[in-house]
């Protein structure tokens, strides 16, 4: 594996980068807040350091993992954290920056509760936090970023033939968190399973992703519930 990187048991890898003054940090499913810790300095919010975190997760076919493809596949993340990273970095320190003069600009992805949407590059970020008053606190949204990636790593440790995922990583800086994943090539006419407008509408219209979505959510002992007249497994 390549130096600040880590692989782990059932296909997960996790790459941390650790400089003298920072520190990384696991996703921690004990957390009740799933946050950074923080310290009161002057009554201002800030970090015990400046912390950045990054945790990778890839499906592997069992089996058939070896030296060479584990390498290939550390050099993809440290690849996607370099990139990815910086970006982040900067969407954080400019947070109290006016829209129009910010570096990256948000942009009218969908969705309210996943936070602000931005789009740089081969990159899809969003911005955990609770800009439209869903979660009341801003640790909440905080929390439901870090829930995020918990429920990507169950989906993971299926091994489910059929259901890919991309790239994704939290960063964590300066009691800020963005989740960044790798853009894929969809838009809204490509959803097949799920909502989109908070439940009004539910999507069901491929059979074999029915099949597979059904099948995982009776592997994770999740009950078909019925939204909008449709049995759902999510």
């Amino acid at each position: 594996t390549l130096p600040g990187s880590t692989v782990k048991g059932r296909g997960t890898v996790t790459v941390e980068e650790k400089g003298a003054d920072e520190i990384g940090e696991e996703v921690d499913d004990d957390d009740p807040y799933g946050v950074p810790a923080q310290e009161d300095e002057g009554g201002s919010m800030a970090t015990t350091a400046p912390a950045r975190r990054g945790s990778v997760i890839l499906s592997e076919e069992k089996g058939k993992e070896s030296e060479s493809a584990m390498v290939e596949i550390s050099t993809l993340i440290a690849k996607f954290w370099e990139e990815a990273a910086p970006v982040a970095r900067t969407i954080i320190e400019e947070y109290s920056v006016s829209p129009a003069e910010k570096t990256y600009k948000p942009f009218g992805a969908g969705g309210l509760a996943g936070g602000e949407k931005y789009k740089v590059g081969s990159l899809f970020m969003k911005f955990a936090n609770d800009w439209q008053g869903i979660y009341k606190a801003h640790e909440f949204a905080l929390k439901a970023a870090n829930r995020e990636m918990l429920g990507l790593r169950a989906y993971l440790d299926l091994r489910v033939k059929g259901l890919h995922f991309p790239l994704v990583i939290l960063v964590d800086y300066l009691g800020h968190r963005l989740i960044c994943s790798s853009l894929l090539p969809i838009d809204s006419s490509s959803l097949v399973y799920g909502s989109d407008d908070q439940g009004r509408t539910v999507h069901m219209s491929d059979g074999e992703c029915n099949r597979i979505m059904e099948a995982a959510g009776k592997a994770l002992n999740l009950k078909g519930h019925v939204v909008a007249g449709k049995t759902i497994f999510l």
